[in-house]
């Protein structure tokens, strides 16, 4: 009718956009008046509503053309089932260039400029350099993404579709085409900047990335899933006078911090831990590492030199709690399998009173089996109820160290979460766990002991009939319990 024109409105709650097809063109039918938004709540809040609605309704005063196309869309989502996804993407295409033209004339009008990349840096990286020009294309995006809105929820309305970020980013694709500037592609320079922002935080966070790591999660998956994020959520959304690039950093930043927060069960504050390489000790072990650091901690025990290892062998022999008979020591010389992750553990108890862990090496196989049985026996009298029955269990197969990392969240939190963990790392060895966060020795060395399948050498007691074969099996302990014993252990050194 003429004089009259289509009028964008939201109803009371916000929570539907209203448009007056039916009374402009006389459908018959008002259902193609109504679109909503609910299907994604942050669309539907008041203040986010309120600019879609602006979006369309200066779409419509520029272009008649863009309000056929959008009630073409919208009856189509009403009448016809097979409506495909893709079917939608490419409708929203022909709007999207339809309106293309208010979105440049809406934001070049609006924009307040904020001197975004004005500021010269020495070497700056023109990768990630962000101006007012790059902030209006991400505004006129923005602006066509706010046009398509409705129709992409209320498409996920009527086909009773959750969550969908894949409809939402097929849709979303050409809103950058149409905006795009000769030499500027602005999806890759937002990704750059989400990854440059996540991989920062590698060097200042470094042992929360140890940990997430075990969960099979890297900074790239971390970028990805953030981009998407900006892409779905937060560029939509944004008010067309407010700076973009800063509004972007303080979204990653938030989001890093619920990603480190909403992971893990415990409260988690970032710390920089510096990596010191020292060329000379390149071909130390982890372990070895560790207990050079443990050694600074105790200046005594600096003092403590290889000749110590024989006054360690006769302390073991005459200690007066823990009886060691020259039968039960040829019991395990012929019964015992020495491996890797048994020694770790031995090597780590003993090392602090010999001075140094290296030394332990020097011990010769009986020598090994006496500090052995001492070492099984002090672990049972002190309640280490899996570690006294594993540390002689043997593996026919061999231990497989390629399998030694547990990705399950469960673990990483009990690990972080534990009394004696948080004990060690805030107390007792506040400066040498940075060693262990950095290289996971805690995680690998209990990841390994979990995985492998082993055989339990009856004990020699259990041989000669002086105490009952324990029921449970040595391989049904669960990861919490193993994880608890160790860091005990750990502690205890």
């Amino acid at each position: 009718m003429k004089g009259m024109k289509l009028v964008c409105e939201l109803d009371e709650d916000a929570k539907s956009i209203l448009i007056n097809f039916n009374e402009i063109h006389k459908l018959g039918d008002d259902r193609f008046d109504t679109m909503s938004l609910t299907k994604k709540r942050s669309y539907a809040k008041p203040e986010c509503a309120g600019r879609i609605k602006e979006s369309i309704q200066v779409s419509f005063d520029k272009s008649e053309m863009a309000g056929i196309e959008f009630m073409c869309i919208r009856h189509r989502i009403e009448s016809y089932p097979e409506y495909s996804e893709e079917d939608l993407a490419r409708d929203c295409r022909k709007l999207v260039w339809e309106c293309k033209d208010a979105a440049e004339e809406f934001i070049d009008k609006v924009y307040v400029p904020a001197g975004e990349g004005t500021r010269k840096r020495k070497k700056a990286n023109v990768e990630l350099q962000f101006t007012d020009e790059h902030s209006k294309i991400v505004l006129k995006a923005s602006f066509l993404m706010k046009v398509l809105v409705p129709l992409i929820t209320e498409y996920l309305s009527k086909r009773g579709h959750g969550r969908n970020d894949r409809l939402f980013l097929l849709c979303f694709e050409p809103c950058f085409e149409a905006v795009d500037r000769d030499g500027v592609n602005i999806k890759d320079k937002i990704f750059k900047i989400v990854s440059s922002r996540v991989r920062t935080t590698r060097y200042s966070d470094k042992t929360m990335w140890n940990l997430l790591l075990n969960m099979a999660v890297d900074p790239n998956i971390i970028s990805s899933q953030f981009f998407r994020k900006l892409m779905i959520d937060i560029i939509p959304k944004l008010e067309p006078t407010r700076p973009v690039v800063s509004y972007l950093h303080v979204t990653l930043k938030n989001l890093l911090q619920y990603q480190f927060k909403a992971n893990f069960a415990l409260t988690y504050r970032p710390q920089n831990l510096y990596e010191v390489t020292d060329p000379q000790n390149e071909r130390l072990t982890n372990f070895e590492r560790l207990e050079f650091q443990l050694a600074r901690l105790d200046e005594s025990a600096s003092l403590v030199t290889e000749a110590r290892l024989s006054d360690l062998i006769v302390s073991c022999l005459r200690h007066p709690k823990i009886q060691i008979t020259q039968e039960e020591v040829e019991y395990y010389k012929d019964g015992v399998q020495v491996n890797t992750v048994q020694t770790n553990l031995m090597f780590l108890f003993f090392a602090k009173r010999v001075g140094r862990y290296h030394s332990m090496y020097n011990l010769r196989f009986g020598e090994y089996a006496i500090l052995l049985v001492f070492f099984k026996k002090w672990l049972r009298a002190n309640g280490f109820e899996f570690l006294s029955r594993w540390v002689t269990t043997t593996f026919p197969d061999g231990i497989d160290l390629e399998r030694r990392i547990v990705s399950t969240k469960d673990f990483v939190n009990g690990l972080l979460g534990s009394q004696s963990y948080k004990y060690l790392s805030e107390v007792k060895y506040r400066y040498a766990l940075g060693n262990l966060s950095r290289n996971n020795v805690l995680a690998k060395l209990i990841s390994t002991i979990f995985v492998n399948t082993s055989v339990e050498l009856p004990s020699y007691e259990q041989e000669m009939g002086e105490i009952e074969v324990p029921a449970k099996d040595i391989n049904t302990y669960p990861i919490n319990r193993i994880t608890d014993e160790v860091l005990k252990l750990v502690e205890s050194i």
